[in-house]
């Protein structure tokens, strides 16, 4: 399997467009599911998007129908429901081919990616290649669309969305089968924006440590009499993980060099912004039933700025180092 951790500004809830849903339906959908989910609390997210779509299916609105699904789609996607999470994109894709305006090809390229997105995880190689080059062909009709209508900011959307997708196809192909690999964007420095450059396969590791040296570091009780084999670098499949290109010495933590690749954890459910805030641990707790309790001192924090938990700094290789 493949745990995708997906930029925040590529998932649904900013990608698709909702000008042509009923004002009360939009608030549901953009306000208070999102509100559960950024919270962790899951399941109320999910009764928040089932009023919507009840509602949507007594006034026959297949597009709000097909919506509700995607958002669903992404909620499971969050808890790790693979299955879940494709039907329900496959649902909402029957729903969106029904429909001729503008705005539902807009959102049926954006359900197709999703779709690949989902095979991508579950190593569904050829079934990837068929979503992603049907969510292409729509995204080129789009662009167009929104060029038209000079929405700058939709036609941003269709080439990183279409980017993402392209650098996911060249990376599956490095990755090997049967591997569990997280893969994280990349992001850099250009012209004074944090601009997503690339995506990155993150490994597992191990350490091999002989019994006389795990002797200082356990307590005295336990006394190890052989070679033990410790995880570095737990990466949590419930976490959200990216990374940063670094372009100078020192920047963001003192340890760094230019070229280095600092993962980061990140603590705060917004697209990456040029302010990057370093803290050094989680300020928050999830509970057994998914539910998120804050700190005083993070609620009080500026919401919309990113914050994140540096984890590791990753250096590439120099020509001769051993492999």
């Amino acid at each position: 399997m493949r745990l995708v951790c997906v930029p925040e500004e590529l998932t649904p809830f900013y990608l698709l467009e909702l000008r042509e849903a009923p004002a009360s339906f939009g608030l549901l959908l953009d306000g208070e599911a999102r509100r559960h989910i950024e919270n962790g609390r899951f399941d109320d997210a999910l009764s928040a998007v089932d009023s919507v779509q009840t509602a949507a299916l007594a006034k026959r609105d297949r597009h709000i129908v097909a919506l509700a699904h995607l958002y669903k789609a992404e909620i499971y996607r969050r808890t790790q429901r693979w299955e879940d999470a494709l039907d329900h994109t496959r649902q909402a894709l029957q729903w969106l081919r029904r429909q001729v305006t503008q705005t539902a090809v807009y959102n049926l390229a954006v359900a197709l990616s999703f779709e690949g997105l989902i095979h991508f995880i579950l190593r569904a190689d050829d079934k990837v290649l068929h979503a992603f080059a049907r969510a292409q062909e729509a995204l080129v009709e789009s662009e167009r669309f929104w060029g038209f209508e000079r929405n700058l900011a939709r036609v941003a959307d269709c080439q990183n969305l279409t980017r993402w997708m392209s650098n996911l196809l060249a990376l599956h192909t490095r990755v090997l089968p049967g591997e569990l690999t997280m893969i994280v964007p990349v992001y850099e420095m250009v012209n004074h924006t944090r601009v997503r450059t690339s995506v990155r396969e993150i490994l597992p590791f191990q350490l091999s440590l002989p019994d006389e040296v795990l002797r200082d570091y356990l307590p005295s009780h336990l006394v190890p009499v052989q070679v033990d084999t410790l995880p570095f670098l737990q990466l949590r499949p419930d976490a959200h993980y990216l990374a940063i290109k670094i372009l100078a010495d020192g920047e963001l933590v003192s340890s760094s060099q230019a070229g280095d690749i600092l993962l980061i954890e990140a603590v705060s459910p917004v697209p990456l912004t040029r302010e990057i805030k370093l803290i050094s641990d989680a300020p928050f707790v999830r509970r057994t039933d998914g539910h998120i309790h804050f700190s005083p001192s993070t609620q009080e924090q500026e919401t919309e700025s990113f914050a994140g938990i540096p984890r590791v700094l990753i250096r590439e290789q120099e020509d001769g180092d051993e492999q």
